[in-house]
């Protein structure tokens, strides 16, 4: 795969990424716990799916030299891991930290 198109996977699969993380923000500020617990893929799985995303990242990012992206995908599924814990557990009060710590991301 050459350069130009591993770039152009990386910034397509951190869209999804961003998109994704977007989506948890919305639904944990629209929709009350016990109705986003019943959500099927569980939001636990949907980050795990993620978290395997970034690292599909990081390596295509070792390989073009930009390590930036890795590391913000990473982050972006941190916050999606940790608001599917908080959702698991019922956890209300932890939900709403990191979703108001999530909000103040940039999205880029």
């Amino acid at each position: 795969m050459e350069q130009s198109e591993k770039q152009a996977q990386i910034t397509k699969l951190y869209h999804l990424v961003l998109k994704t993380a977007n989506e948890f923000l919305y639904n944990c500020k629209h929709f009350k716990i016990e109705a986003l617990q019943k959500e099927n893929p569980t939001y636990e799985e949907v980050a795990e799916i993620i978290d395997s995303m970034c690292k599909v990242i990081t390596a295509l990012c070792e390989d073009v030299d930009d390590p930036l992206t890795g590391q913000k995908a990473f982050e972006y599924c941190a916050y999606m891991k940790g608001m599917a814990v908080s959702i698991k557990n019922g956890n209300e009060e932890h939900l709403r930290t990191i979703v108001n710590e999530l909000d103040k991301r940039s999205f880029l």
